[in-house]
């Protein structure tokens, strides 16, 4: 059976990297107006309903770093467990509705407006697209150990560069304090989008042209 977080179309992976090419300017915004633990409860609680080791590496690292009880919250198998795992109840809530909904919903989108702001909800439901996008490469890459196709190669032969970047970069992480300057943090949100960035434009411009032409 499929791994349901991973790309199992074309249509699919293109839809998902326009929309991700589009929210990177609220990503990158998010390491702005948004605290790095509130970037990485994001991260965190998306992930742990979609589970993508590749994201559990670099992403708990930085929780830790931003004083979270990364791991915990990582783990969480319920709303509530990632409720109590994160001093952030309002982003938590939208991010777990997000990644157990696979989508943005309007309602969920207004209420967190209403509890953080407008320019704050943005900068989250940019990064729930990130993690979502993180999530599904991760885990049709790791799908070709005991599923092998077309798709999943293809998109493994295209983040491999990417993939073996943040494997390395996590594993860096682990030398850094728990609790650290934020400064740091805020610098790697800001890093991460720009470098992924060279993969997303190019499959979100050709899902943009998908859309124009009515193929997607």
């Amino acid at each position: 059976m499929p791994n349901p977080y991973s790309y199992v179309s074309l249509t699919q992976v293109l839809n998902d990297h326009y929309k991700v090419m589009k929210s990177l300017p609220a990503i990158m915004n998010g390491a702005l107006v948004l605290s790095p633990s509130e970037v990485e409860t994001v991260h965190l609680t998306i992930n742990s309903v979609m589970q993508c080791p590749f994201c559990t590496g670099l992403h708990c690292e930085l929780g830790r770093m931003s004083g979270l009880d990364s791991y915990s919250l990582n783990s969480s198998l319920t709303l509530e467990s990632a409720l109590a795992n994160t001093p952030h109840p309002s982003i938590a809530l939208y991010s777990h509705n997000f990644a157990t909904r696979g989508r943005h919903d309007p309602k969920d989108y207004r209420d967190l407006a209403s509890s953080i702001g407008s320019s704050r909800a943005s900068a989250v439901s940019g990064l729930s697209w990130f993690l979502r996008w993180g999530a599904f490469g991760g885990n049709t890459i790791l799908s070709l150990s005991s599923s092998p196709a077309p798709l999943a190669a293809a998109v493994g032969l295209y983040y491999a560069p990417l993939y073996a970047v943040i494997k390395a970069v996590s594993k860096c992480m682990e030398a850094m304090p728990t609790g650290g300057p934020e400064v740091v943090g805020r610098a790697v949100g800001l890093t991460l989008p720009v470098v992924a960035g060279v993969w997303i434009v190019p499959l979100g411009v050709l899902g943009g042209l998908g859309k124009v032409i009515g193929v997607i």
